[in-house]
């Protein structure tokens, strides 16, 4: 189901000193703000055929995938093979299930960081990892949101806001797109940071269809390019909800000792 793949997914990022913007970089890092937040209000989900490339150590895959996502928190990944889905995972509501066809085995159980982390490799939330599959921002801000400094650095134009929570959340545009978010803050899975690339016009909205993330507490990277993807779906409940079929063995995920078993 999972195909080796031997090279890291990204070369070591070259890092310049930041330099101090001048007052009219502020300016325009609010107005591309606002135009995210517009944005934003525009994109509802995202149905899409994707290369998925993960690597955390020496453990490396890559597959073909089908994801369906809509916010919010609802998800559904679907791992390709040659004959068909190898696997099956469905998230919403804050439960999860997950269907392997060839062990006929269903899992069910919380949708959170860790059984994500473990089926569809990306180590958060369901709410924040469907924010990240669709090239949003970790959290909205408000309109008139002052970040707290703002910078050249990289060839982006650079802002970092506070969070009430205690967090900062960095964004960094080019070209007049979102291109880097980077999360830091007290909490394991505060800690990321994706790059956004090859925007394209979908209906009049332009989406990135290749990400690039990095994960510092699970030392994972995943990178993901989109093909043919359909913004705003229609995407019915029932898509993100999975039920066992005729035969198949159960396994409960948040009872002890419910980690063996395959998970491709």
């Amino acid at each position: 189901m999972w195909v080796a793949w031997g090279c890291a997914i990204n070369a070591p990022l070259s890092v310049t000193a930041p330099v101090a913007a001048p007052s009219s970089d502020a300016v325009q890092v609010q107005a591309l703000t606002r135009d995210l937040l517009a944005r934003e209000r525009r994109l509802v989900g995202l149905q899409t055929d994707a290369v998925m490339k993960y690597q955390a150590g020496t453990d490396s895959f890559k597959a073909r995938e089908t994801v369906s996502v809509r916010r919010r928190g609802c998800l559904r990944v679907e791992v390709m093979s040659p004959f068909g889905p190898a696997l099956v995972l469905a998230a919403s509501e804050g439960k999860l299930g997950i269907y392997d066809p060839g062990h006929n085995v269903f899992y069910r159980g919380r949708a959170d960081a860790a059984t994500l982390a473990r089926f569809a490799r990306i180590p958060m939330d369901p709410g924040p990892a469907v924010r990240l599959l669709l090239g949003l921002m970790p959290q909205e801000l408000a309109p008139d949101s002052i970040p707290s400094s703002v910078r050249r650095q990289d060839g982006l134009l650079a802002a970092d806001y506070r969070l009430a929570d205690g967090e900062t959340e960095e964004l960094g545009f080019a070209g007049g797109h979102l291109a880097l978010v980077r999360l830091s803050g007290a909490s394991a899975q505060a800690d990321y940071q994706v790059r956004y690339s090859d925007y394209r016009d979908i209906g009049g909205l332009q989406f990135p269809h290749h990400l690039q993330a990095e994960f510092a507490a699970a030392g994972a990277r995943l990178d993901l390019r989109y093909e043919r993807p359909i913004v705003n779906p229609a995407l019915s409940n029932a898509l993100f909800v999975l039920a066992p079929g005729a035969g198949a063995r159960e396994v409960d995920l948040d009872s002890a000792g419910a980690g063996t078993g395959s998970n491709g």
